[in-house]
């Protein structure tokens, strides 16, 4: 027994000095990535070899105090050694999501909606989801951004990613990444190369879809993906979404910004800008419907035709984007960017789209048992989802919105503490049973209290449901995402689970981009300095900050907000999720295989 004990010791031990050695080694090389590109961080991708894929049980809440009463949205390393090691574990295990044939084809550098797992081992199950949306493709997009401004959480996420992305080039003569370049060095350079190399083939493959199909207007519906790039699923022939398409435009907008800032891929750059110019023409015959009214949904008579044709494109049903969810990100590239005078509108016009949306921003009050009334805007179904903005443009320089979504998230917080649910909601794959390859998608997982909307699920909880909770408190956020992670079943081999059921009985076995990497973007502080430099640039800034200061300023006033004065310190999860399974095989903390 003794012996065994001594074993477990100097795992961990080791465990902890590999995972502090490769930490030190990322740091010296981003200090040193300024004055040589060809500093060696191939330590960091051995070392990270080393880190068990269930690694949330070496971690505590505790871990996540500070004495310091704020805690800024973007997270440094070098603050705190724990943390460091936590969030370097975080992004090379998702990073094993973003290979090929899992979250990516590297052959088009097309996303992948995501894979099935196998229950009992966290190993690929069939099928893969062989099909992908301008949502998926965002976040793929912000993460290039974020590793390209040189954010070294983001750039241990590529390092991952890059050792499988030899199995998909025929010879290491077309490959820089092969398998015995891996066992040399990597260079910062390296990295910037291989996701400028990736960048560059999703850029190529728009552009073939957008040859062949001129009448999607440069953007994308819902597609399949295979080795040759996007085509055209079953049921989105000739429909395309506004909603996933502003979420995508806004990141293409973010990236090109750090592109020439940094004066890198410039050729890329300027790709991204002429894409951007012929989107800001063809998005008004696309999405808008008169009377300030957006669709979510547009039928394409013709999708061969000209993306120029008003008469091209007609509403799918009755549904616009005049909620102030993450559908405003098309909203506003529409408002700010897109060419209406070319249609013959003025730019009046674009007043009407707000006017129209007003009826949905509503103040409610969350009302707890314990803290108190919460002032916050009414949700759809209250889902994390629908903070998605939050991540891409600077709404939180604005006092009236930051407060107001601040006191949501207390909302959030407070809601699981005082019913003691140990995570956090948000649409998602539905957790099932042993054996079911095939769950549902649930949008309707929410708090119904604060809801417009008839929320179904209260008993399904994702880790990606605290990715709003880290831009109002990193920390909280971080320790309500450890919270699930410790869920068992929770962590794979490529990365978190889906989501689990509040009784810790089932997971989805599934691992998607919106359920993971949604946080993983938010752990890095989301891309709006990006956007935000961007729009000052062109002088749309104003504009931005005039809208929304004048809307929200309008439904909820000045201050002082109900529930502001709620503390985030004391709002940490109430519990752990209930240990009811037998744990994946292959993260099991006694086996010796941690490796993809």
């Amino acid at each position: 027994m003794m012996v065994r004990i001594l074993s477990f010791f100097y795992k961990d031990m080791a465990r902890s000095i590999f995972v502090i050695m490769a930490i030190m080694m990322m740091l010296l090389m981003m200090m040193s990535s300024s004055s040589s590109s060809s500093s060696s961080d191939h330590h960091s991708v051995v070392m990270a070899q080393f880190y068990p894929c269930q690694f949330a049980p070496d971690y505590s809440i505790r871990d996540f105090e500070t004495q310091s009463s704020t805690h800024p949205k973007e997270y440094k390393l070098g603050e705190n050694q724990k943390i460091d090691s936590f969030l370097m574990n975080v992004s090379y295990w998702e990073g094993k999501f973003a290979v090929h044939g899992v979250g990516l084809n590297m052959l088009s550098g097309l996303t992948y909606d995501g894979h099935e797992i196998d229950y009992d081992t966290s190993r690929l199950h069939d099928p893969l989801h062989a099909f992908s949306a301008p949502s998926k493709e965002s976040l793929h997009l912000n993460m290039m951004a974020l590793a390209l401004n040189g954010h070294p959480i983001a750039r241990n996420f590529f390092l991952s990613s890059m050792k499988h992305s030899s199995i998909v080039t025929p010879s290491e003569k077309t490959n820089p990444f092969s398998t015995s370049k891996l066992r040399m060095e990597i260079s910062q350079q390296d990295i910037d190369t291989f996701i400028l190399s990736t960048l560059k083939t999703k850029l190529k493959s728009y552009e073939l879809f957008d040859n062949r199909y001129p009448g999607f207007g440069s953007l994308l519906p819902w597609f399949k993906v295979d080795d040759e790039g996007a085509g055209l699923l079953w049921d989105w022939p000739n429909r395309i979404p506004s909603l996933d398409n502003g979420q995508m435009i806004w990141a293409l907008v973010g990236l090109e910004q750090v592109l020439r800032e940094k004066n890198i891929g410039i050729d890329l750059a300027n790709t991204i800008a002429a894409k951007l110019k012929k989107i800001s023409k063809t998005v008004i015959p696309l999405f808008y419907d008169g009377n300030g009214h957006v669709r979510c949904v547009t039928t394409i008579k013709d999708i061969y035709g000209n993306p120029l044709n008003v008469s091209n494109y007609e509403t799918e049903g009755f549904c616009y984007l005049d909620d102030p969810y993450e559908g405003e990100l098309m909203d506003l590239f529409m408002d700010m960017m897109a060419d209406w005078k070319m249609f013959g509108y003025s730019n009046n016009e674009r007043e009407k789209i707000w006017i129209a949306k007003r009826p949905k921003l509503r103040a409610v009050k969350y009302r707890s048992k314990n803290f108190g009334d919460i002032l916050v805007e009414e949700g759809y179904w209250y889902s994390a989802h629908e903070k998605w903005k939050y991540l891409v443009l600077p709404y939180l320089d604005i006092p009236v919105n930051g407060q107001i979504f601040l006191n949501g998230e207390r909302a959030r917080l407070v809601n699981s503490v005082e019913n003691g649910i140990p995570g956090l909601y948000a649409s998602v794959t539905k957790p099932v049973k042993r054996g079911d390859y095939d769950p549902d998608y649930v949008s309707a997982c929410g708090i119904q209290q604060i809801a417009s909307q008839y929320v179904e699920h209260t008993d399904i909880i994702t880790p990606y449901g605290s990715f709003p909770i880290m831009l109002a408190d990193r920390n909280i956020g971080l320790m309500w995402y450890l919270n699930m992670l410790q869920g068992t079943k929770m962590q794979g081999v490529h990365g978190s689970t889906e989501s689990t059921n509040i009784t810790g009985t089932a997971i989805c076995p599934v691992v998607t981009w919106d359920s993971k990497i949604t946080t993983l973007v938010s752990i890095c502080g989301g891309i709006s300095s990006f956007t935000s430099r961007y729009m000052k640039e062109k002088g749309i800034y104003e504009r931005f900050y005039k809208v929304i200061e004048t809307e929200w300023t309008r439904v909820f006033g000045n201050g002082p907000f109900p529930g502001s004065d709620i503390s985030f310190d004391v709002l940490r999860p109430p519990l752990p999720i209930p240990q009811n399974m037998i744990n994946f095989t292959q993260c099991s903390r006694s086996s010796s295989d941690h490796h993809v």
